[in-house]
């Protein structure tokens, strides 16, 4: 799978300037999951964040071609299941979707 990291960078660069936390895939997930949940700016307990984050991991596989899903799911069990291309090609995806970027 190949992601265009022109983009993947421009997304790092508005996270960044938008809220100043470091742009990684956990953070970018974590955003989006309170974007989509609707929770905003507020204090949230370690289970909600856990929630959120597993929300926004489910939710933005969405946002990934049917083929790059599949790969996700031949994966053995000696792989690393949390393949940062998928990730990283849904959140462009979910970007592009939601004319971010």
């Amino acid at each position: 799978m190949q992601i265009n990291e022109s983009e993947w960078k421009s997304i790092q660069e508005y996270i960044q300037s938008q809220f100043n936390v470091k742009p990684d895939i956990h953070n970018i997930l974590f955003l989006i999951g309170v974007q989509e949940l609707g929770y905003g700016f507020q204090q949230l307990d370690q289970a909600t964040k856990t929630k959120v984050i597993n929300f926004a991991s489910i939710y933005i596989l969405n946002y990934v071609e049917k083929e790059n899903k599949q790969i996700f799911k031949n994966q053995g069990d000696e792989e690393n299941y949390y393949n940062e291309d998928i990730y990283k090609t849904g959140i462009i995806n979910y970007f592009k979707s939601k004319k971010i970027l």
